[in-house]
């Protein structure tokens, strides 16, 4: 018989930063629902109250955020703790704007690069004193910047939004090369009332203009709904529902990938939430098998490659992810803390310089795990252990906080028999 539950996953991580950020560019009050409150989200709504947003706090999951069309020169330093959407989209937000900003992160993010943004805003007249790339940044922004035209040189949507803001508030702009990377960016700016255009090549050009405060639903998080889908297909008799998840098809490659290692995954009750595809899922137990995975699937799954690693392993044949250099620019180098922790639960996996291989099916051990501080790691080893011949000791957990306070509760409740050993923290977070 088979066990069926229903986990509610939190907000959007992506969308709840945009939803803040780009409300803040108003000149009135909008209402956001089923907000992520994780400290990622969190340091976003520190950064905007210092630049002086008013955001008001409606029970556990809304807020009313006050725009006012401009910002204040902020007192002391815009700390976006291990958020680098907080200080990559706050560049391109503030770059328009006469006014001197530090911007400053935690231990992790100060070791991941910003040149990635800085380098296409100083030609336009922003100044930047010392580093330029490595956090903290000081920037001071150009009040004038003309119609301007950007290459990537990687698909990232952190980059191609955070110019996209520039160019919305100054003549506008051109940015190439962004195609397959998240269009949340677009669709939401869309939605506020900005002239958004996108081409075949993924190119995308915006019109200078004004946005109108606009009420916000979140969806919930495909990339925190990815570690339970693979719970469902990795546990015996299993049957999981994640209702009201974001399907967006610049996001699904999770799903679409494993779909094509054979996994039963449904995508049911299709609808748009304020301009986001969203449906529910259903997950069955199921036996996997190796693929090649797509490379232009990538950067519709960056973020889930270290789970999609993990129903690998459990896969029968050889499953090669190639093409994902940007995840060693992570929080951790994430390509390494795969195949480190991995190796520490008694897996096999052969490390690429842009990806793994991973041979499978193999026995998970257990055993103490490095996780590095990177949250998708740590929740990635918690979800081995629940198919692991022993306990997995993780050596810190804390950093769940960042992308998913509710993480371990949801994994408590698939069992308590199979999580108990995930309950307890390890020394090094007490």
């Amino acid at each position: 018989m088979s066990s069926r539950r229903t986990l509610i996953i939190p907000g959007d991580k992506s969308i709840s930063h945009r939803a803040l950020l780009f409300n803040a560019l108003t000149k009135g009050t909008a209402q956001i629902d089923n907000l992520l409150m994780g400290e990622d989200v969190q340091s976003t709504i520190e950064c905007l109250r210092k630049l002086g947003i008013k955001i008001h706090m409606e029970g556990t999951k809304c807020v009313l955020v006050g725009g006012k069309g401009t910002f204040r020169q902020p007192i002391g330093e815009l700390h976006c703790g291990n958020s680098g959407t907080t200080m990559r989209l706050l560049l391109g937000l503030l770059a328009p704007h006469p006014i001197r900003a530090i911007l400053a992160g935690d231990e992790s993010l100060s070791k991941r690069p910003m040149k990635r943004v800085t380098q296409y805003l100083e030609p336009l007249g922003v100044d930047y004193e010392a580093s330029r790339d490595l956090p903290p940044i000081c920037q001071t922004g150009c009040a004038s910047i003309d119609y301007f035209e950007a290459e990537l040189h990687i698909a990232s949507a952190q980059m191609k939004s955070a110019l996209l803001l520039t160019g919305l508030q100054s003549k506008g702009c051109i940015v190439r090369g962004g195609q397959n990377s998240r269009d949340h960016t677009e669709r939401m700016l869309r939605g506020m009332g900005a002239t958004v255009v996108q081409d075949a090549n993924g190119d995308v050009l915006i019109e200078a203009g004004e946005l109108s405060a606009t009420d916000i639903v979140v969806p919930n998080d495909i990339s925190s709904a990815a570690f339970f889908m693979v719970a469902g297909l990795l546990l015996p008799d299993s049957v999981i529902e994640l209702p009201n998840i974001g399907v967006n098809p610049t996001r699904n490659g999770i799903v679409r990938s494993l779909q094509l290692m054979g996994a039963n995954i449904q995508v049911v009750n299709h609808r748009d939430v304020g301009g986001e595809p969203t449906g529910d899922l259903i997950v069955q137990t199921s036996l996997l098998k190796g693929i090649d995975v797509l490379t232009e699937w990538i950067p519709t799954m960056i973020d889930e490659i270290p789970i999609l690693a993990l129903a690998a392993s459990q896969a029968i044949g050889r499953t090669v992810i190639r093409g994902a250099a940007d995840l060693r620019k992570k929080e951790s180098d994430r390509i390494q803390a795969i195949v480190c922790s991995f190796r520490d639960m008694g897996l096999e996996v052969e490390e690429y310089d842009d990806g793994i291989a991973v041979e499978g099916p193999q026995p998970i051990r257990g055993g103490f795990v490095r996780c590095f501080g990177d949250h998708r790691i740590v929740m990635t080893a918690a979800i081995a252990g629940l198919i692991s011949s022993t306990d997995v000791t993780i050596d810190s957990i804390t950093s769940v906080d960042t992308s998913f306070p509710s993480f371990w509760s949801l994994l408590n409740s698939l069992s308590v028999e199979e999580t108990e050993s995930f309950a307890t923290q390890s020394s090094t977070d007490k």
